[in-house]
């Protein structure tokens, strides 16, 4: 934490510990006055898919009090980086969306003519997630979150509710020194479950030294433990997770002794989930990515399939080429486009003869080509046929290290 702020986790349940804290507090020589009644703060933790912002040491966070809500980004050590107030329809707005996802992939719908975007930021509107970084007001905040998530969406990765309680400590002469805070959180997304509560001592400019005896007391109590990772952490491991997870990103480990036929199909179910994770948010439309990396996928599957598809028994390969063909096919239209639009306020900045609006006409063309195309892809990813063949694959290759073993893989 900055400005000699320290957080801290108790075990156990916040009213319990709320006790101990104030007998503590006193037995160090400080006074404690009980804080009014608890003041209820929802929050929403903000990323892209594949996790850009805290791969880059941030952390954005929507917070909602009262009605108000303002997105803070902070840095890998807690300190402010930027703060965006949002208007009041963002906490209506944002609580919509997010509660759920299938296989990985964030919900929200898309415009038709291309990938979530949150409408005109700069007329004072809320981001809707998942939403483009274009998507939030503009300011130092919007610029900071351009550079770090580029063309990913940023979608909720976690969702929790806080009972927050403010006490203030006194030194002897009544003066107040520090705040303290008392956070119980309640984990509604990914998971419902509750964390442990979260404890943050605040001082006062000109008290820093006394606030800093009273947290050291504070941090010898039983059951309390200096927090040395945000609240993002707290949420999602009460959930079950942690940041970072990336759906369809694991690592395959082979040896050089495994037999041929195991190491194919361990790479192939691994591109296989890479597929599936990326297929919900392609469907719905909510960044480019998901279909360039579901493209990525299947294009490494016809290669795996081409140059060590002999490995494999039963005549799987020969089985499975056509129908990665035709997936390959199904997504090429697409992002093609993807590709003209993404390219096109380039293309339309190196022109020295016309105008960029000149143009703008070609580019509606292009959007409703996109458009059309999306909703061609979106069909066949929803067919019985995908369906068909992303389950079966699933189970043939499950198969396969229980057929015959096979050349070993270094051979």
């Amino acid at each position: 934490m900055t400005n000699g702020s320290r957080e801290f986790a108790l075990d156990g349940d916040a009213g319990a510990s709320q006790h101990s804290l104030q007998a503590a507090a006193e037995a160090g020589g400080f006074g404690w006055t009980a804080g009014a009644t608890a003041t209820t703060m929802r929050r929403v933790w903000l990323d892209t898919f594949d996790w850009r912002l805290y791969r880059a040491g941030l952390t954005l966070e929507q917070v909602t009090v009262r009605g108000r809500s303002e997105l803070v980004l902070t840095g890998r050590d807690g300190e402010l980086i930027a703060v965006q107030r949002l208007p009041p329809a963002a906490a209506n707005g944002s609580a919509a969306n997010g509660r759920s996802r299938t296989g990985g992939a964030p919900p929200g719908s898309a415009p038709a003519g291309g990938p979530a975007t949150a409408g005109p930021a700069a007329g004072g509107s809320a981001p809707h997630w998942p939403s483009l970084a274009a998507g939030v007001p503009l300011g130092p905040l919007r610029e900071h979150l351009e550079r770090a998530a580029g063309v990913r969406a940023l979608c909720p990765v976690a969702r929790a509710s806080s009972r927050l309680r403010e006490h203030r400590a006194l030194n002897a002469d009544a003066k107040t020194i520090a705040t303290v805070a008392v956070d119980q959180m309640t984990v509604s997304y990914p998971a419902r479950a509750a964390a442990p509560p979260r404890l943050t001592v605040r001082p006062l400019r000109g008290y820093q030294a006394q606030a800093g005896r009273l947290a050291d007391s504070l941090a010898v109590l039983p059951g309390v433990t200096e927090a040395s990772l945000p609240a993002l952490h707290t949420a999602l491991a009460a959930a079950g997770g942690q940041p970072g997870e990336y759906p369809g990103k694991g690592l395959v480990s082979l040896t050089a002794r495994m037999a041929a036929p195991a190491a194919v199909a361990a790479v192939l179910l691994g591109l296989l989930d890479t597929i599936t994770a990326n297929v919900p948010g392609t469907v719905r439309d909510i960044d480019t990515e998901f279909l360039h990396d579901l493209r990525i996928a299947v294009r490494r599957t016809r290669t795996a399939l081409k140059l060590a598809g002999r490995a494999l028994p039963g005549g799987l390969a020969a089985r499975y080429q056509p129908e990665f063909r035709w997936l390959g096919g199904l997504t090429t239209p697409t992002r093609d486009l993807d590709v003209y639009l993404l390219g096109f306020p380039a293309m339309t900045d190196g022109l020295l003869s016309a105008s960029a609006a000149e143009l703008a006409p070609f580019r509606d063309y292009l959007a409703a080509s996109r458009a059309a195309a999306h909703r061609e892809l979106a069909r066949g990813l929803r067919s019985a046929r995908f369906g068909r063949l992303t389950r079966q694959w699933q189970q043939d290759l499950a198969a396969v290290p229980r057929a015959r073993r096979g050349q070993p893989t270094a051979a």
